[in-house]
């Protein structure tokens, strides 16, 4: 199951994302995420997902953003981080 990111990741949205995240690794559960809802992601935001990233891979386990919107991959390519999320 995917975790679902919201419209809109403000600081507070990014602290439940990093929550949600560290809650799969601990589980050793693929990490997920779903963001083709996304509309507005700040660094904070781009911030949890690289070190969810990290983190899981560093645990043995996938991660992914799949799908991705078009704002989160352009907001993920202006930070130089286009790697992190399928296009």
């Amino acid at each position: 199951m995917s975790l679902e990111l919201p419209s809109n990741i403000t600081v507070g949205e990014a602290e439940r994302l990093a929550q949600a995240v560290i809650e799969r690794i601990n589980a050793k559960e693929p990490v997920a995420i779903d963001g083709g809802q996304v509309e507005r992601i700040g660094l904070a935001g781009l911030q949890v997902l690289l070190a969810a990233r990290a983190s899981a891979i560093a645990a043995g386990l996938s991660f992914s953003v799949d799908p991705c919107s078009n704002r989160l991959a352009d907001m993920a390519d202006l930070a130089g981080l286009d790697d992190l999320v399928v296009h």
